[in-house]
């Protein structure tokens, strides 16, 4: 995932969460991946239908691919995949990518990604993917780059794509126009938020790695339990009324498509006091996970 500064001093009880996650994770990860790819497969057809054709022999960018690269691997089988990360990404047998990481991402990003080949996660899950799929995955052409200080290359892809990426840049607004200029006429950008305000918006690692029933519901939202909230990254706390402001404004006639993946155990949980405690947030924002904006540039 693209992230705005290094968080090298990744606190010791974090790094114990994601080393238990990732030794988890190898046991389940045939049913991870394919929760994974049922909704990749769900947004790829968000895709096709702005464009009007398959998703098939097309340049595309992915920002913030992440270290395992998993939906650019996917959609590398026919496509041509670009990837751009603020993190560095090593390449297999590339010693130096492991030093730039260093220097460019802290020894807390180097000692997880280390671990985690190690523990042979990233090849477990590549594996897995490609069972999914039924077809070895296709890694993307890799650049390092903040998609809010640097312009992507004008007018290059037919498709740009991102996953739980914008939440963590400090000005969505100018990555925004860069992903426009990036676009060329026709081409279509689908990009996914993972709302604030939603239940595990604060990005804690135990809300990703199984402990996240140990933490209080909303806790971030709360005044009495903020306090009990670490998250493992930089937010930039946007609502959802300034998510649809700034795609209204930048890529009129999108569409939105919200997700909330079963709101109905989180709405059973829902007290009237813990609604009393919430009520500047609309419930549409509390039970909603991810939002996607998709839009077609102009011909």
């Amino acid at each position: 995932m693209e992230r705005t500064r290094s968080y090298a001093a990744t606190t010791a009880s974090q790094l114990f969460h994601q080393v238990v996650d990732a030794i988890r994770s190898r046991r389940n990860v045939d049913h991870e991946v394919s929760i994974l790819l049922s909704r990749l497969q769900r947004d790829e057809a968000r895709i096709t239908a702005k464009l009007g054709r398959p998703l098939r022999g097309l340049d595309v960018l992915e920002i913030g691919p992440g270290q395992h690269c998993e939906r650019s691997g996917y959609l590398g089988r026919s496509n041509r995949v670009t990837g751009i990360d603020l993190d560095v990404i090593p390449q297999l047998g590339r010693i130096q990518d492991y030093v730039r990481m260093l220097r460019a991402n802290g020894a807390g990003r180097l000692l997880k990604t280390l671990g985690r080949k190690a523990l042979l996660v990233d090849r477990t899950r590549r594996r897995a993917w490609e069972r999914a799929a039924g077809s070895k995955t296709v890694a993307p052409k890799l650049l390092s780059g903040d998609v809010c200080s640097q312009p992507l290359p004008s007018a290059s892809f037919d498709v740009v794509c991102t996953w739980s990426v914008f939440e963590h840049l400090p000005d969505p607004a100018r990555a925004v126009k860069n992903v426009v200029q990036a676009l060329r006429p026709g081409g279509v950008s689908l990009i996914g938020v993972h709302l604030y305000t939603s239940n595990s918006g604060h990005h804690d690692i135990r809300a990703f790695t199984g402990a996240g029933r140990f933490l209080p519901l909303w806790g971030h939202l709360r005044p009495t339990t903020e306090h009990a909230i670490a998250p493992s990254s930089f937010l930039n706390r946007w609502r959802l009324a300034e998510w649809r402001r700034l795609f209204g404004e930048e890529m009129p006639g999108h569409q939105e498509f919200l997700e909330d993946y079963g709101a109905a155990e989180l709405r059973a949980l829902m007290t009237p006091a813990l609604r009393r405690e919430l009520d500047v947030f609309t419930d549409e924002e509390l039970f909603t996970v991810d939002a996607f904006y998709a839009w077609q540039k102009p011909r």
